[in-house]
């Protein structure tokens, strides 16, 4: 057991360390002309830092037709935090990322016991070219942000399947409402712990879903 838990910190460790060595240079950049002026630079509920007024627009007034208030909240922390040093935003951004890749790994360790099977898997979500547009994009923050509560609802209800812990069930549902703050996409995110009860927890079968939706 020790030296399976040693080797779960050392695989850990290596996805953090590989993870901020290939996102460290957008410490370095700026903002983009795509959307980052009219999320960020040039909003005035984001540029000014944190406020209960701005809070309050935030969560009831949409912008530019979107609504993920969790999401421009962190980008109001990071003026707060870090005034418009934008490095130190897209840092945040790489931070989530890479806790991300840490759910993905310890989540799928736990549902299979393939402890370098589930490794791979993660360290090839943090380092695939696909992902580079969320982590270093300003604006993408909504998706970072998302993954992380979207699997931390995986992680939980994971919990709460093999524990029937009432703590779990409702940590579950808490981070899949982050989640839908953060980015309204999580709303397909029932059907994922749908298939996920068929396999891999096994707690429900195709043929008992065909019976259940022929029943209903």
């Amino acid at each position: 057991m020790q030296v399976y838990t040693l080797r779960s910190l050392l695989a850990g460790l290596i996805l953090v360390i590989v993870t901020f060595a290939l996102y460290a240079q957008v410490s370095s950049h700026g903002y983009i002309l795509f959307d980052d002026d009219k999320y960020i630079i040039n909003n005035p509920l984001v540029n000014q830092g944190l406020s209960l007024e701005a809070l309050y627009k935030v969560f009831t007034q949409t912008h530019l037709s979107n609504w993920h208030p969790l999401t421009t909240a962190t980008q109001m922390l990071d003026v707060e935090l870090f005034g418009m040093d934008l490095g130190k935003h897209h840092l945040v951004n790489v931070f989530l990322h890479t806790i991300n890749a840490l759910l993905i790994f310890s989540f799928l360790k736990a549902v299979s016991g393939q402890l370098w099977a589930s490794w791979l898997v993660a360290m090839l979500f943090a380092i695939h070219p696909a992902h580079v547009e969320s982590v270093a994009w300003l604006s993408e923050r909504k998706d970072v942000l998302s993954t992380m509560f979207f699997m931390l609802t995986l992680w939980f209800y994971f919990v709460y399947t093999q524990s029937r812990s009432k703590a779990g069930f409702w940590l579950s549902v808490l981070s899949l409402g982050l989640g839908l703050l953060s980015k309204p996409m999580l709303v397909t995110t029932p059907f994922v712990l749908l298939l996920l009860d068929i396999w891999p927890l096994q707690r429900l079968s195709f043929q008992e879903l065909k019976r259940l939706a022929v029943s209903r």
